[in-house]
């Protein structure tokens, strides 16, 4: 028999780092609900809704994710609120076509 035969096979050692933060109560009563009702646990519910954010950016982040010093989404948001109007206002007008229409 070799003498390597009954070693076992070192496990390798994870480094980790603690995160926290605070939730109110109600946002720690909802997140208990909600694992129950899931069958799950707070930390694995946390860990798989953030994946995405933990597993692809290792190394290195692409370039086109980065902001620079002066850029906001202000007008992403104007122009989404601006759509939410347009659409209101076509449906206002489709509403009055068809009252105008059935008479």
């Amino acid at each position: 028999m070799s003498p390597n035969r009954n070693k076992k096979k070192s496990r390798r050692r994870y480094k980790y780092h603690a995160v926290t933060f605070k939730l109110t109560s109600g946002q720690y009563k909802s997140l208990k609900n909600y694992c129950k009702a899931r069958r799950t646990t707070p930390v694995k519910l946390i860990k798989k809704s953030i994946e995405r954010f933990i597993s692809h950016y290792e190394y290195e982040v692409p370039a086109e994710l980065y902001l620079t010093e002066n850029q906001l989404d202000l007008f992403e948001e104007i122009e989404n609120e601006q759509c939410e109007i347009d659409n209101e206002k076509l449906t206002i007008e489709n509403e009055q076509l068809t009252m105008n229409f059935e008479r």
